[in-house]
């Protein structure tokens, strides 16, 4: 897909660290948010959200997110938390969120993903799209099921959708892009410094992918004193698969 593309995730979340994005907005808040992909990979997110009604919220808590998504960008201010820029996946800006209270292997549920954009190299052979395949440079809204990512160097650069529909919108005039290479890396990574929550019962000390360095972390459960969140005031399927680059 282009880099022009607009990409929002819908799914079952686990947000970590709330603090204070910026001193002269006292109700913008960021969160480590973490989605389940598959067993030992998670989707680590920095997302933004807007606390209109002065919401509170734990250190740790449960919620079903809707979030806009984007690539993050070299030098983004992401906080000051243990976490890394360059270890967030990606970036977005939550539209709304529900708390919800779940056992962890209900949380163990993939997002649902809908993203708008051009198919600049919709290719079988580079598993860039399976059927239907748009012709090059159309415009498609698709929906599926976030399933993993590759990396080069560390950085996710393709992400895996599994689609359940495309709906073509014509065509885009934006130039063709060569197919570049992408080797299979697997979605495998350690777990990340600074946040507490795993979807796994015990972590490896590898994963099935490639080695990983260990990680210590907390005894126990990350549920066992976790308190239930507040209610917000404010709040009133898998055919076909293809890849998307976030180039």
């Amino acid at each position: 897909m282009s880099s022009q593309a607009a990409a929002t995730i819908i799914g079952v979340a686990v947000l970590e660290n709330p603090r204070l994005y910026d001193t002269k907005q006292p109700n913008s808040i960021a969160f480590d948010a973490q989605f389940f992909l598959a067993p030992h990979v998670s989707l680590v997110a920095h997302l933004r959200y807007y606390n209109a009604k002065g919401e509170t919220f734990d250190s740790m808590g449960q919620y079903m997110v809707c979030s806009t998504l984007a690539k993050t960008q070299n030098g983004a201010k992401l906080g000051d938390e243990d976490i890394k820029p360059e270890d967030y996946h990606v970036v977005g800006d939550i539209i709304w969120l529900i708390p919800v209270s779940a056992a962890k292997e209900q949380l163990r549920n993939r997002p649902w993903v809908s993203i708008s954009g051009a198919a600049t190299i919709p290719s079988k052979d580079s598993s860039t799209f399976q059927k239907p395949i748009p012709k090059p440079n159309t415009y498609v809204t698709l929906g599926g099921f976030l399933s993993r990512y590759t990396e080069t160097n560390d950085i996710p650069d393709r992400f895996y959708v599994e689609v359940d529909h495309v709906v073509f919108l014509g065509r885009s005039l934006i130039p063709l892009e060569t197919p570049g290479k992408s080797p299979f890396e697997g979605s495998c990574r350690k777990h990340k410094q600074g946040l507490r929550f795993s979807f796994d019962d015990n972590e490896s000390p590898e994963t099935p992918c490639r080695p990983v360095k260990k990680v210590k972390l907390s005894n126990g459960s990350p549920f066992d004193d976790m308190a239930p969140v507040p209610r917000p005031s404010n709040l009133g399927p898998q055919l076909s698969s293809a890849s998307l680059s976030s180039d």
